[in-house]
């Protein structure tokens, strides 16, 4: 395995309004780094470019930036950890005829998921309780959201009167998070909880949306088409689904993530390009503004937050290259200052050995959810840009029978 360490941390905060120091997470040797998740302890994960042109997974922890390598394929993707370091993730096919492959790894030791009867597995998020979320091409052609548990790949179906569907994140009480595609291209969110899948709805009746995440307390972020037909980040809670607005001149807005503070970061897109955003205290707010200008950064994506509140995600860095980065929050910017939402009861979680989630019918094991909070989000980035697809605009690709995958596996496939 090769290992990087970190270039450079810009520490010292020269502006008395920064709110978070930058960390550099430096590249396998490659022009460029995507990072994806962040863990309970900083631990982060993505992707990188290696010298030789090569995709590989990496897991930055310590200061040092791990190759995880093309895992038996010709580029690999880690997607998300969890608080005891299991890594999910996919890799490209190396031939023309074989299937894009889902991983979990642990200590070293890989295991392949396998698919839902198709070629093509896709795992986007993990729970700290081992649970995997994704979708999975069928023997029919479609595409199903799945959850992957005790070593079995369960198909979680589709909404009614849809035929695709993918997950795209689960939370440690087994609620899994996506999007569902019908046969004329819209998009639904869905929150599957207690073995049923239920729409979401949108920010205005009939129009697409699209779930991304889901923290501990069942709050759902993800983008839905507004009542003027724009994108924007919304936050559903307590059955309501709030539009999160923009940034000052931005033109639409996505949520990528969501803590159990509820925090929400994502991006803005504007004329300049993206903009990494935090939502918090009922505000939008910019992710360069509140960062030392002397860093040299421009931040594009937030792409996952933890319950510490770092974040990860991708920027241009100071050498006008690609970059991942971890910003961690200054003194000035505590978690005890949040008052976006209203504290949760004391047991957020519902579920114990004597009440298990209502998932029989699907064969799941009883599971126990008496875990620390975890992190876990997904998203859909291309390498080959420095701009993200709204998760939207990728699952109606996928209602239309095209998988939107990350455009370095798209290109490999077509040669």
């Amino acid at each position: 395995m090769i290992a990087f360490l970190v270039l450079s941390v810009s520490g010292s905060v020269a502006d008395a309004d920064a709110k978070y120091y930058v960390t550099r997470l430096g590249t396998l040797g490659g022009p460029s780094s995507y990072a994806r998740s962040v863990n309970a302890v900083g631990q982060v994960v993505g992707c990188s470019y290696t010298s030789n042109g090569e995709l590989h997974a990496f897991l930055f922890a310590n200061g040092t930036m791990t190759d995880l390598g093309p895992l038996d394929a010709s580029a690999g993707i880690a997607t998300s950890i969890n608080f005891t370091r299991q890594i999910a993730g996919y890799s490209a096919p190396k031939g023309s005829t074989e299937g894009v492959r889902s991983f979990l790894m642990h200590n070293g030791d890989v295991t392949h998921l396998g698919t839902l009867g198709g070629s093509d597995t896709y795992a986007k998020a993990i729970s700290n309780t081992g649970m995997v979320a994704g979708y999975s091409s069928t023997t029919t052609g479609t595409f199903h959201a799945f959850l992957y548990s005790g070593g079995t790949m369960f198909d979680l179906g589709t909404l009614p009167g849809t035929v695709n569907s993918a997950a795209s994140a689960v939370n440690n009480k087994g609620q899994v998070v996506g999007t569902s595609t019908g046969p004329d291209g819209r998009s639904r969110a869905f929150l599957f909880a207690h073995g049923t899948m239920s729409d979401l709805g949108s920010l205005l009746p009939g129009k697409d949306s699209a779930a991304v995440a889901v923290n501990d307390y069942g709050q759902v972020v993800g983008d839905a088409v507004n009542g003027s037909n724009q994108t924007r980040a919304f936050l559903f809670s307590d059955g309501n689904m709030t539009d999160l607005g923009v940034i000052p001149g931005a033109l639409a807005s996505s949520a990528r993530s969501v803590n159990n503070y509820g925090q929400v970061v994502g991006y803005c897109q504007t004329y300049q390009g993206d903009r990494a955003t935090i939502y918090r205290e009922g505000v939008m707010m910019d992710l360069n503004e509140l960062v030392d200008a002397s860093s040299g950064w421009i931040f594009k994506q937030a792409l996952a937050i933890n319950d510490a509140g770092q974040i990860v995600g991708n920027g241009i860095n100071p050498d006008g290259q690609l970059e991942a980065f971890l910003l961690t929050p200054a003194g000035n910017f505590e978690l005890s200052a949040i008052s976006v939402l209203p504290a949760p009861a004391p047991n957020p979680l519902p579920y114990s050995s004597s009440n298990p989630p209502n998932n029989s019918f699907l064969g799941f094991p009883p599971f126990f959810f008496d875990y620390a909070p975890a992190s876990g989000s997904s998203f859909s980035t291309d390498p080959g840009s420095t701009e993200t697809v709204p998760e939207p605009a990728a699952i109606l690709l996928l209602g239309s029978g095209i998988l939107c995958l990350v455009g370095h596996f798209s290109r490999r496939r077509m040669s």
